[in-house]
């Protein structure tokens, strides 16, 4: 009986730790919507500085999320984070380094910055990692490439 109640009280410690990792992975991704809807709102406001505070907050949050990434590529060179944006994606990409998207999305932020040789290598591995890549995160060159 003691055995019972034993086993018992662990199932229930793991069940109820698992609980709360879910619903923190829904708080999370919650905070992560609120936060890209609020920025969203900004830039239609032309408040880029905070529309980037709250990209950067989702980036902080998930390094990878292609979303909040995007929307930063567009603002990057508007209020001069450049550099901030750089340390983001060499930050997800050493968290990620098979993220074929990633990778993608980094090149294009490369070739925006007129890195031309580290952004073909990046797209050269993007590709590499996922030969069948949305064409939306290719550019025109590539795609060219590609035929």
């Amino acid at each position: 009986m003691h055995k019972n109640i034993t086993l018992l009280t662990i199932f229930l410690v793991v069940g109820l730790f698992g609980l709360a990792a879910q619903a923190k992975s829904l708080t999370t991704t919650a905070a992560q919507d609120f936060h890209l809807h609020q920025a969203a709102d900004k830039i239609k406001h032309q408040q880029l500085a905070y529309a980037w505070g709250d990209l950067a907050y989702v980036v902080c949050k998930q390094p990878n999320h292609y979303i909040a990434l995007q929307q930063m590529l567009t603002l990057a060179p508007q209020i001069n984070k450049n550099q901030e944006m750089s340390a983001y994606f060499e930050k997800a990409i050493q968290q990620f380094p098979t993220d074929a998207i990633l990778h993608a999305l980094y090149a294009t932020f490369l070739n925006n910055t007129g890195d031309q040789p580290a952004s073909q290598k990046h797209f050269e591995l993007a590709l590499s990692l996922d030969p069948k890549l949305p064409n939306n995160y290719l550019p025109k060159i590539v795609l060219d490439s590609k035929k």
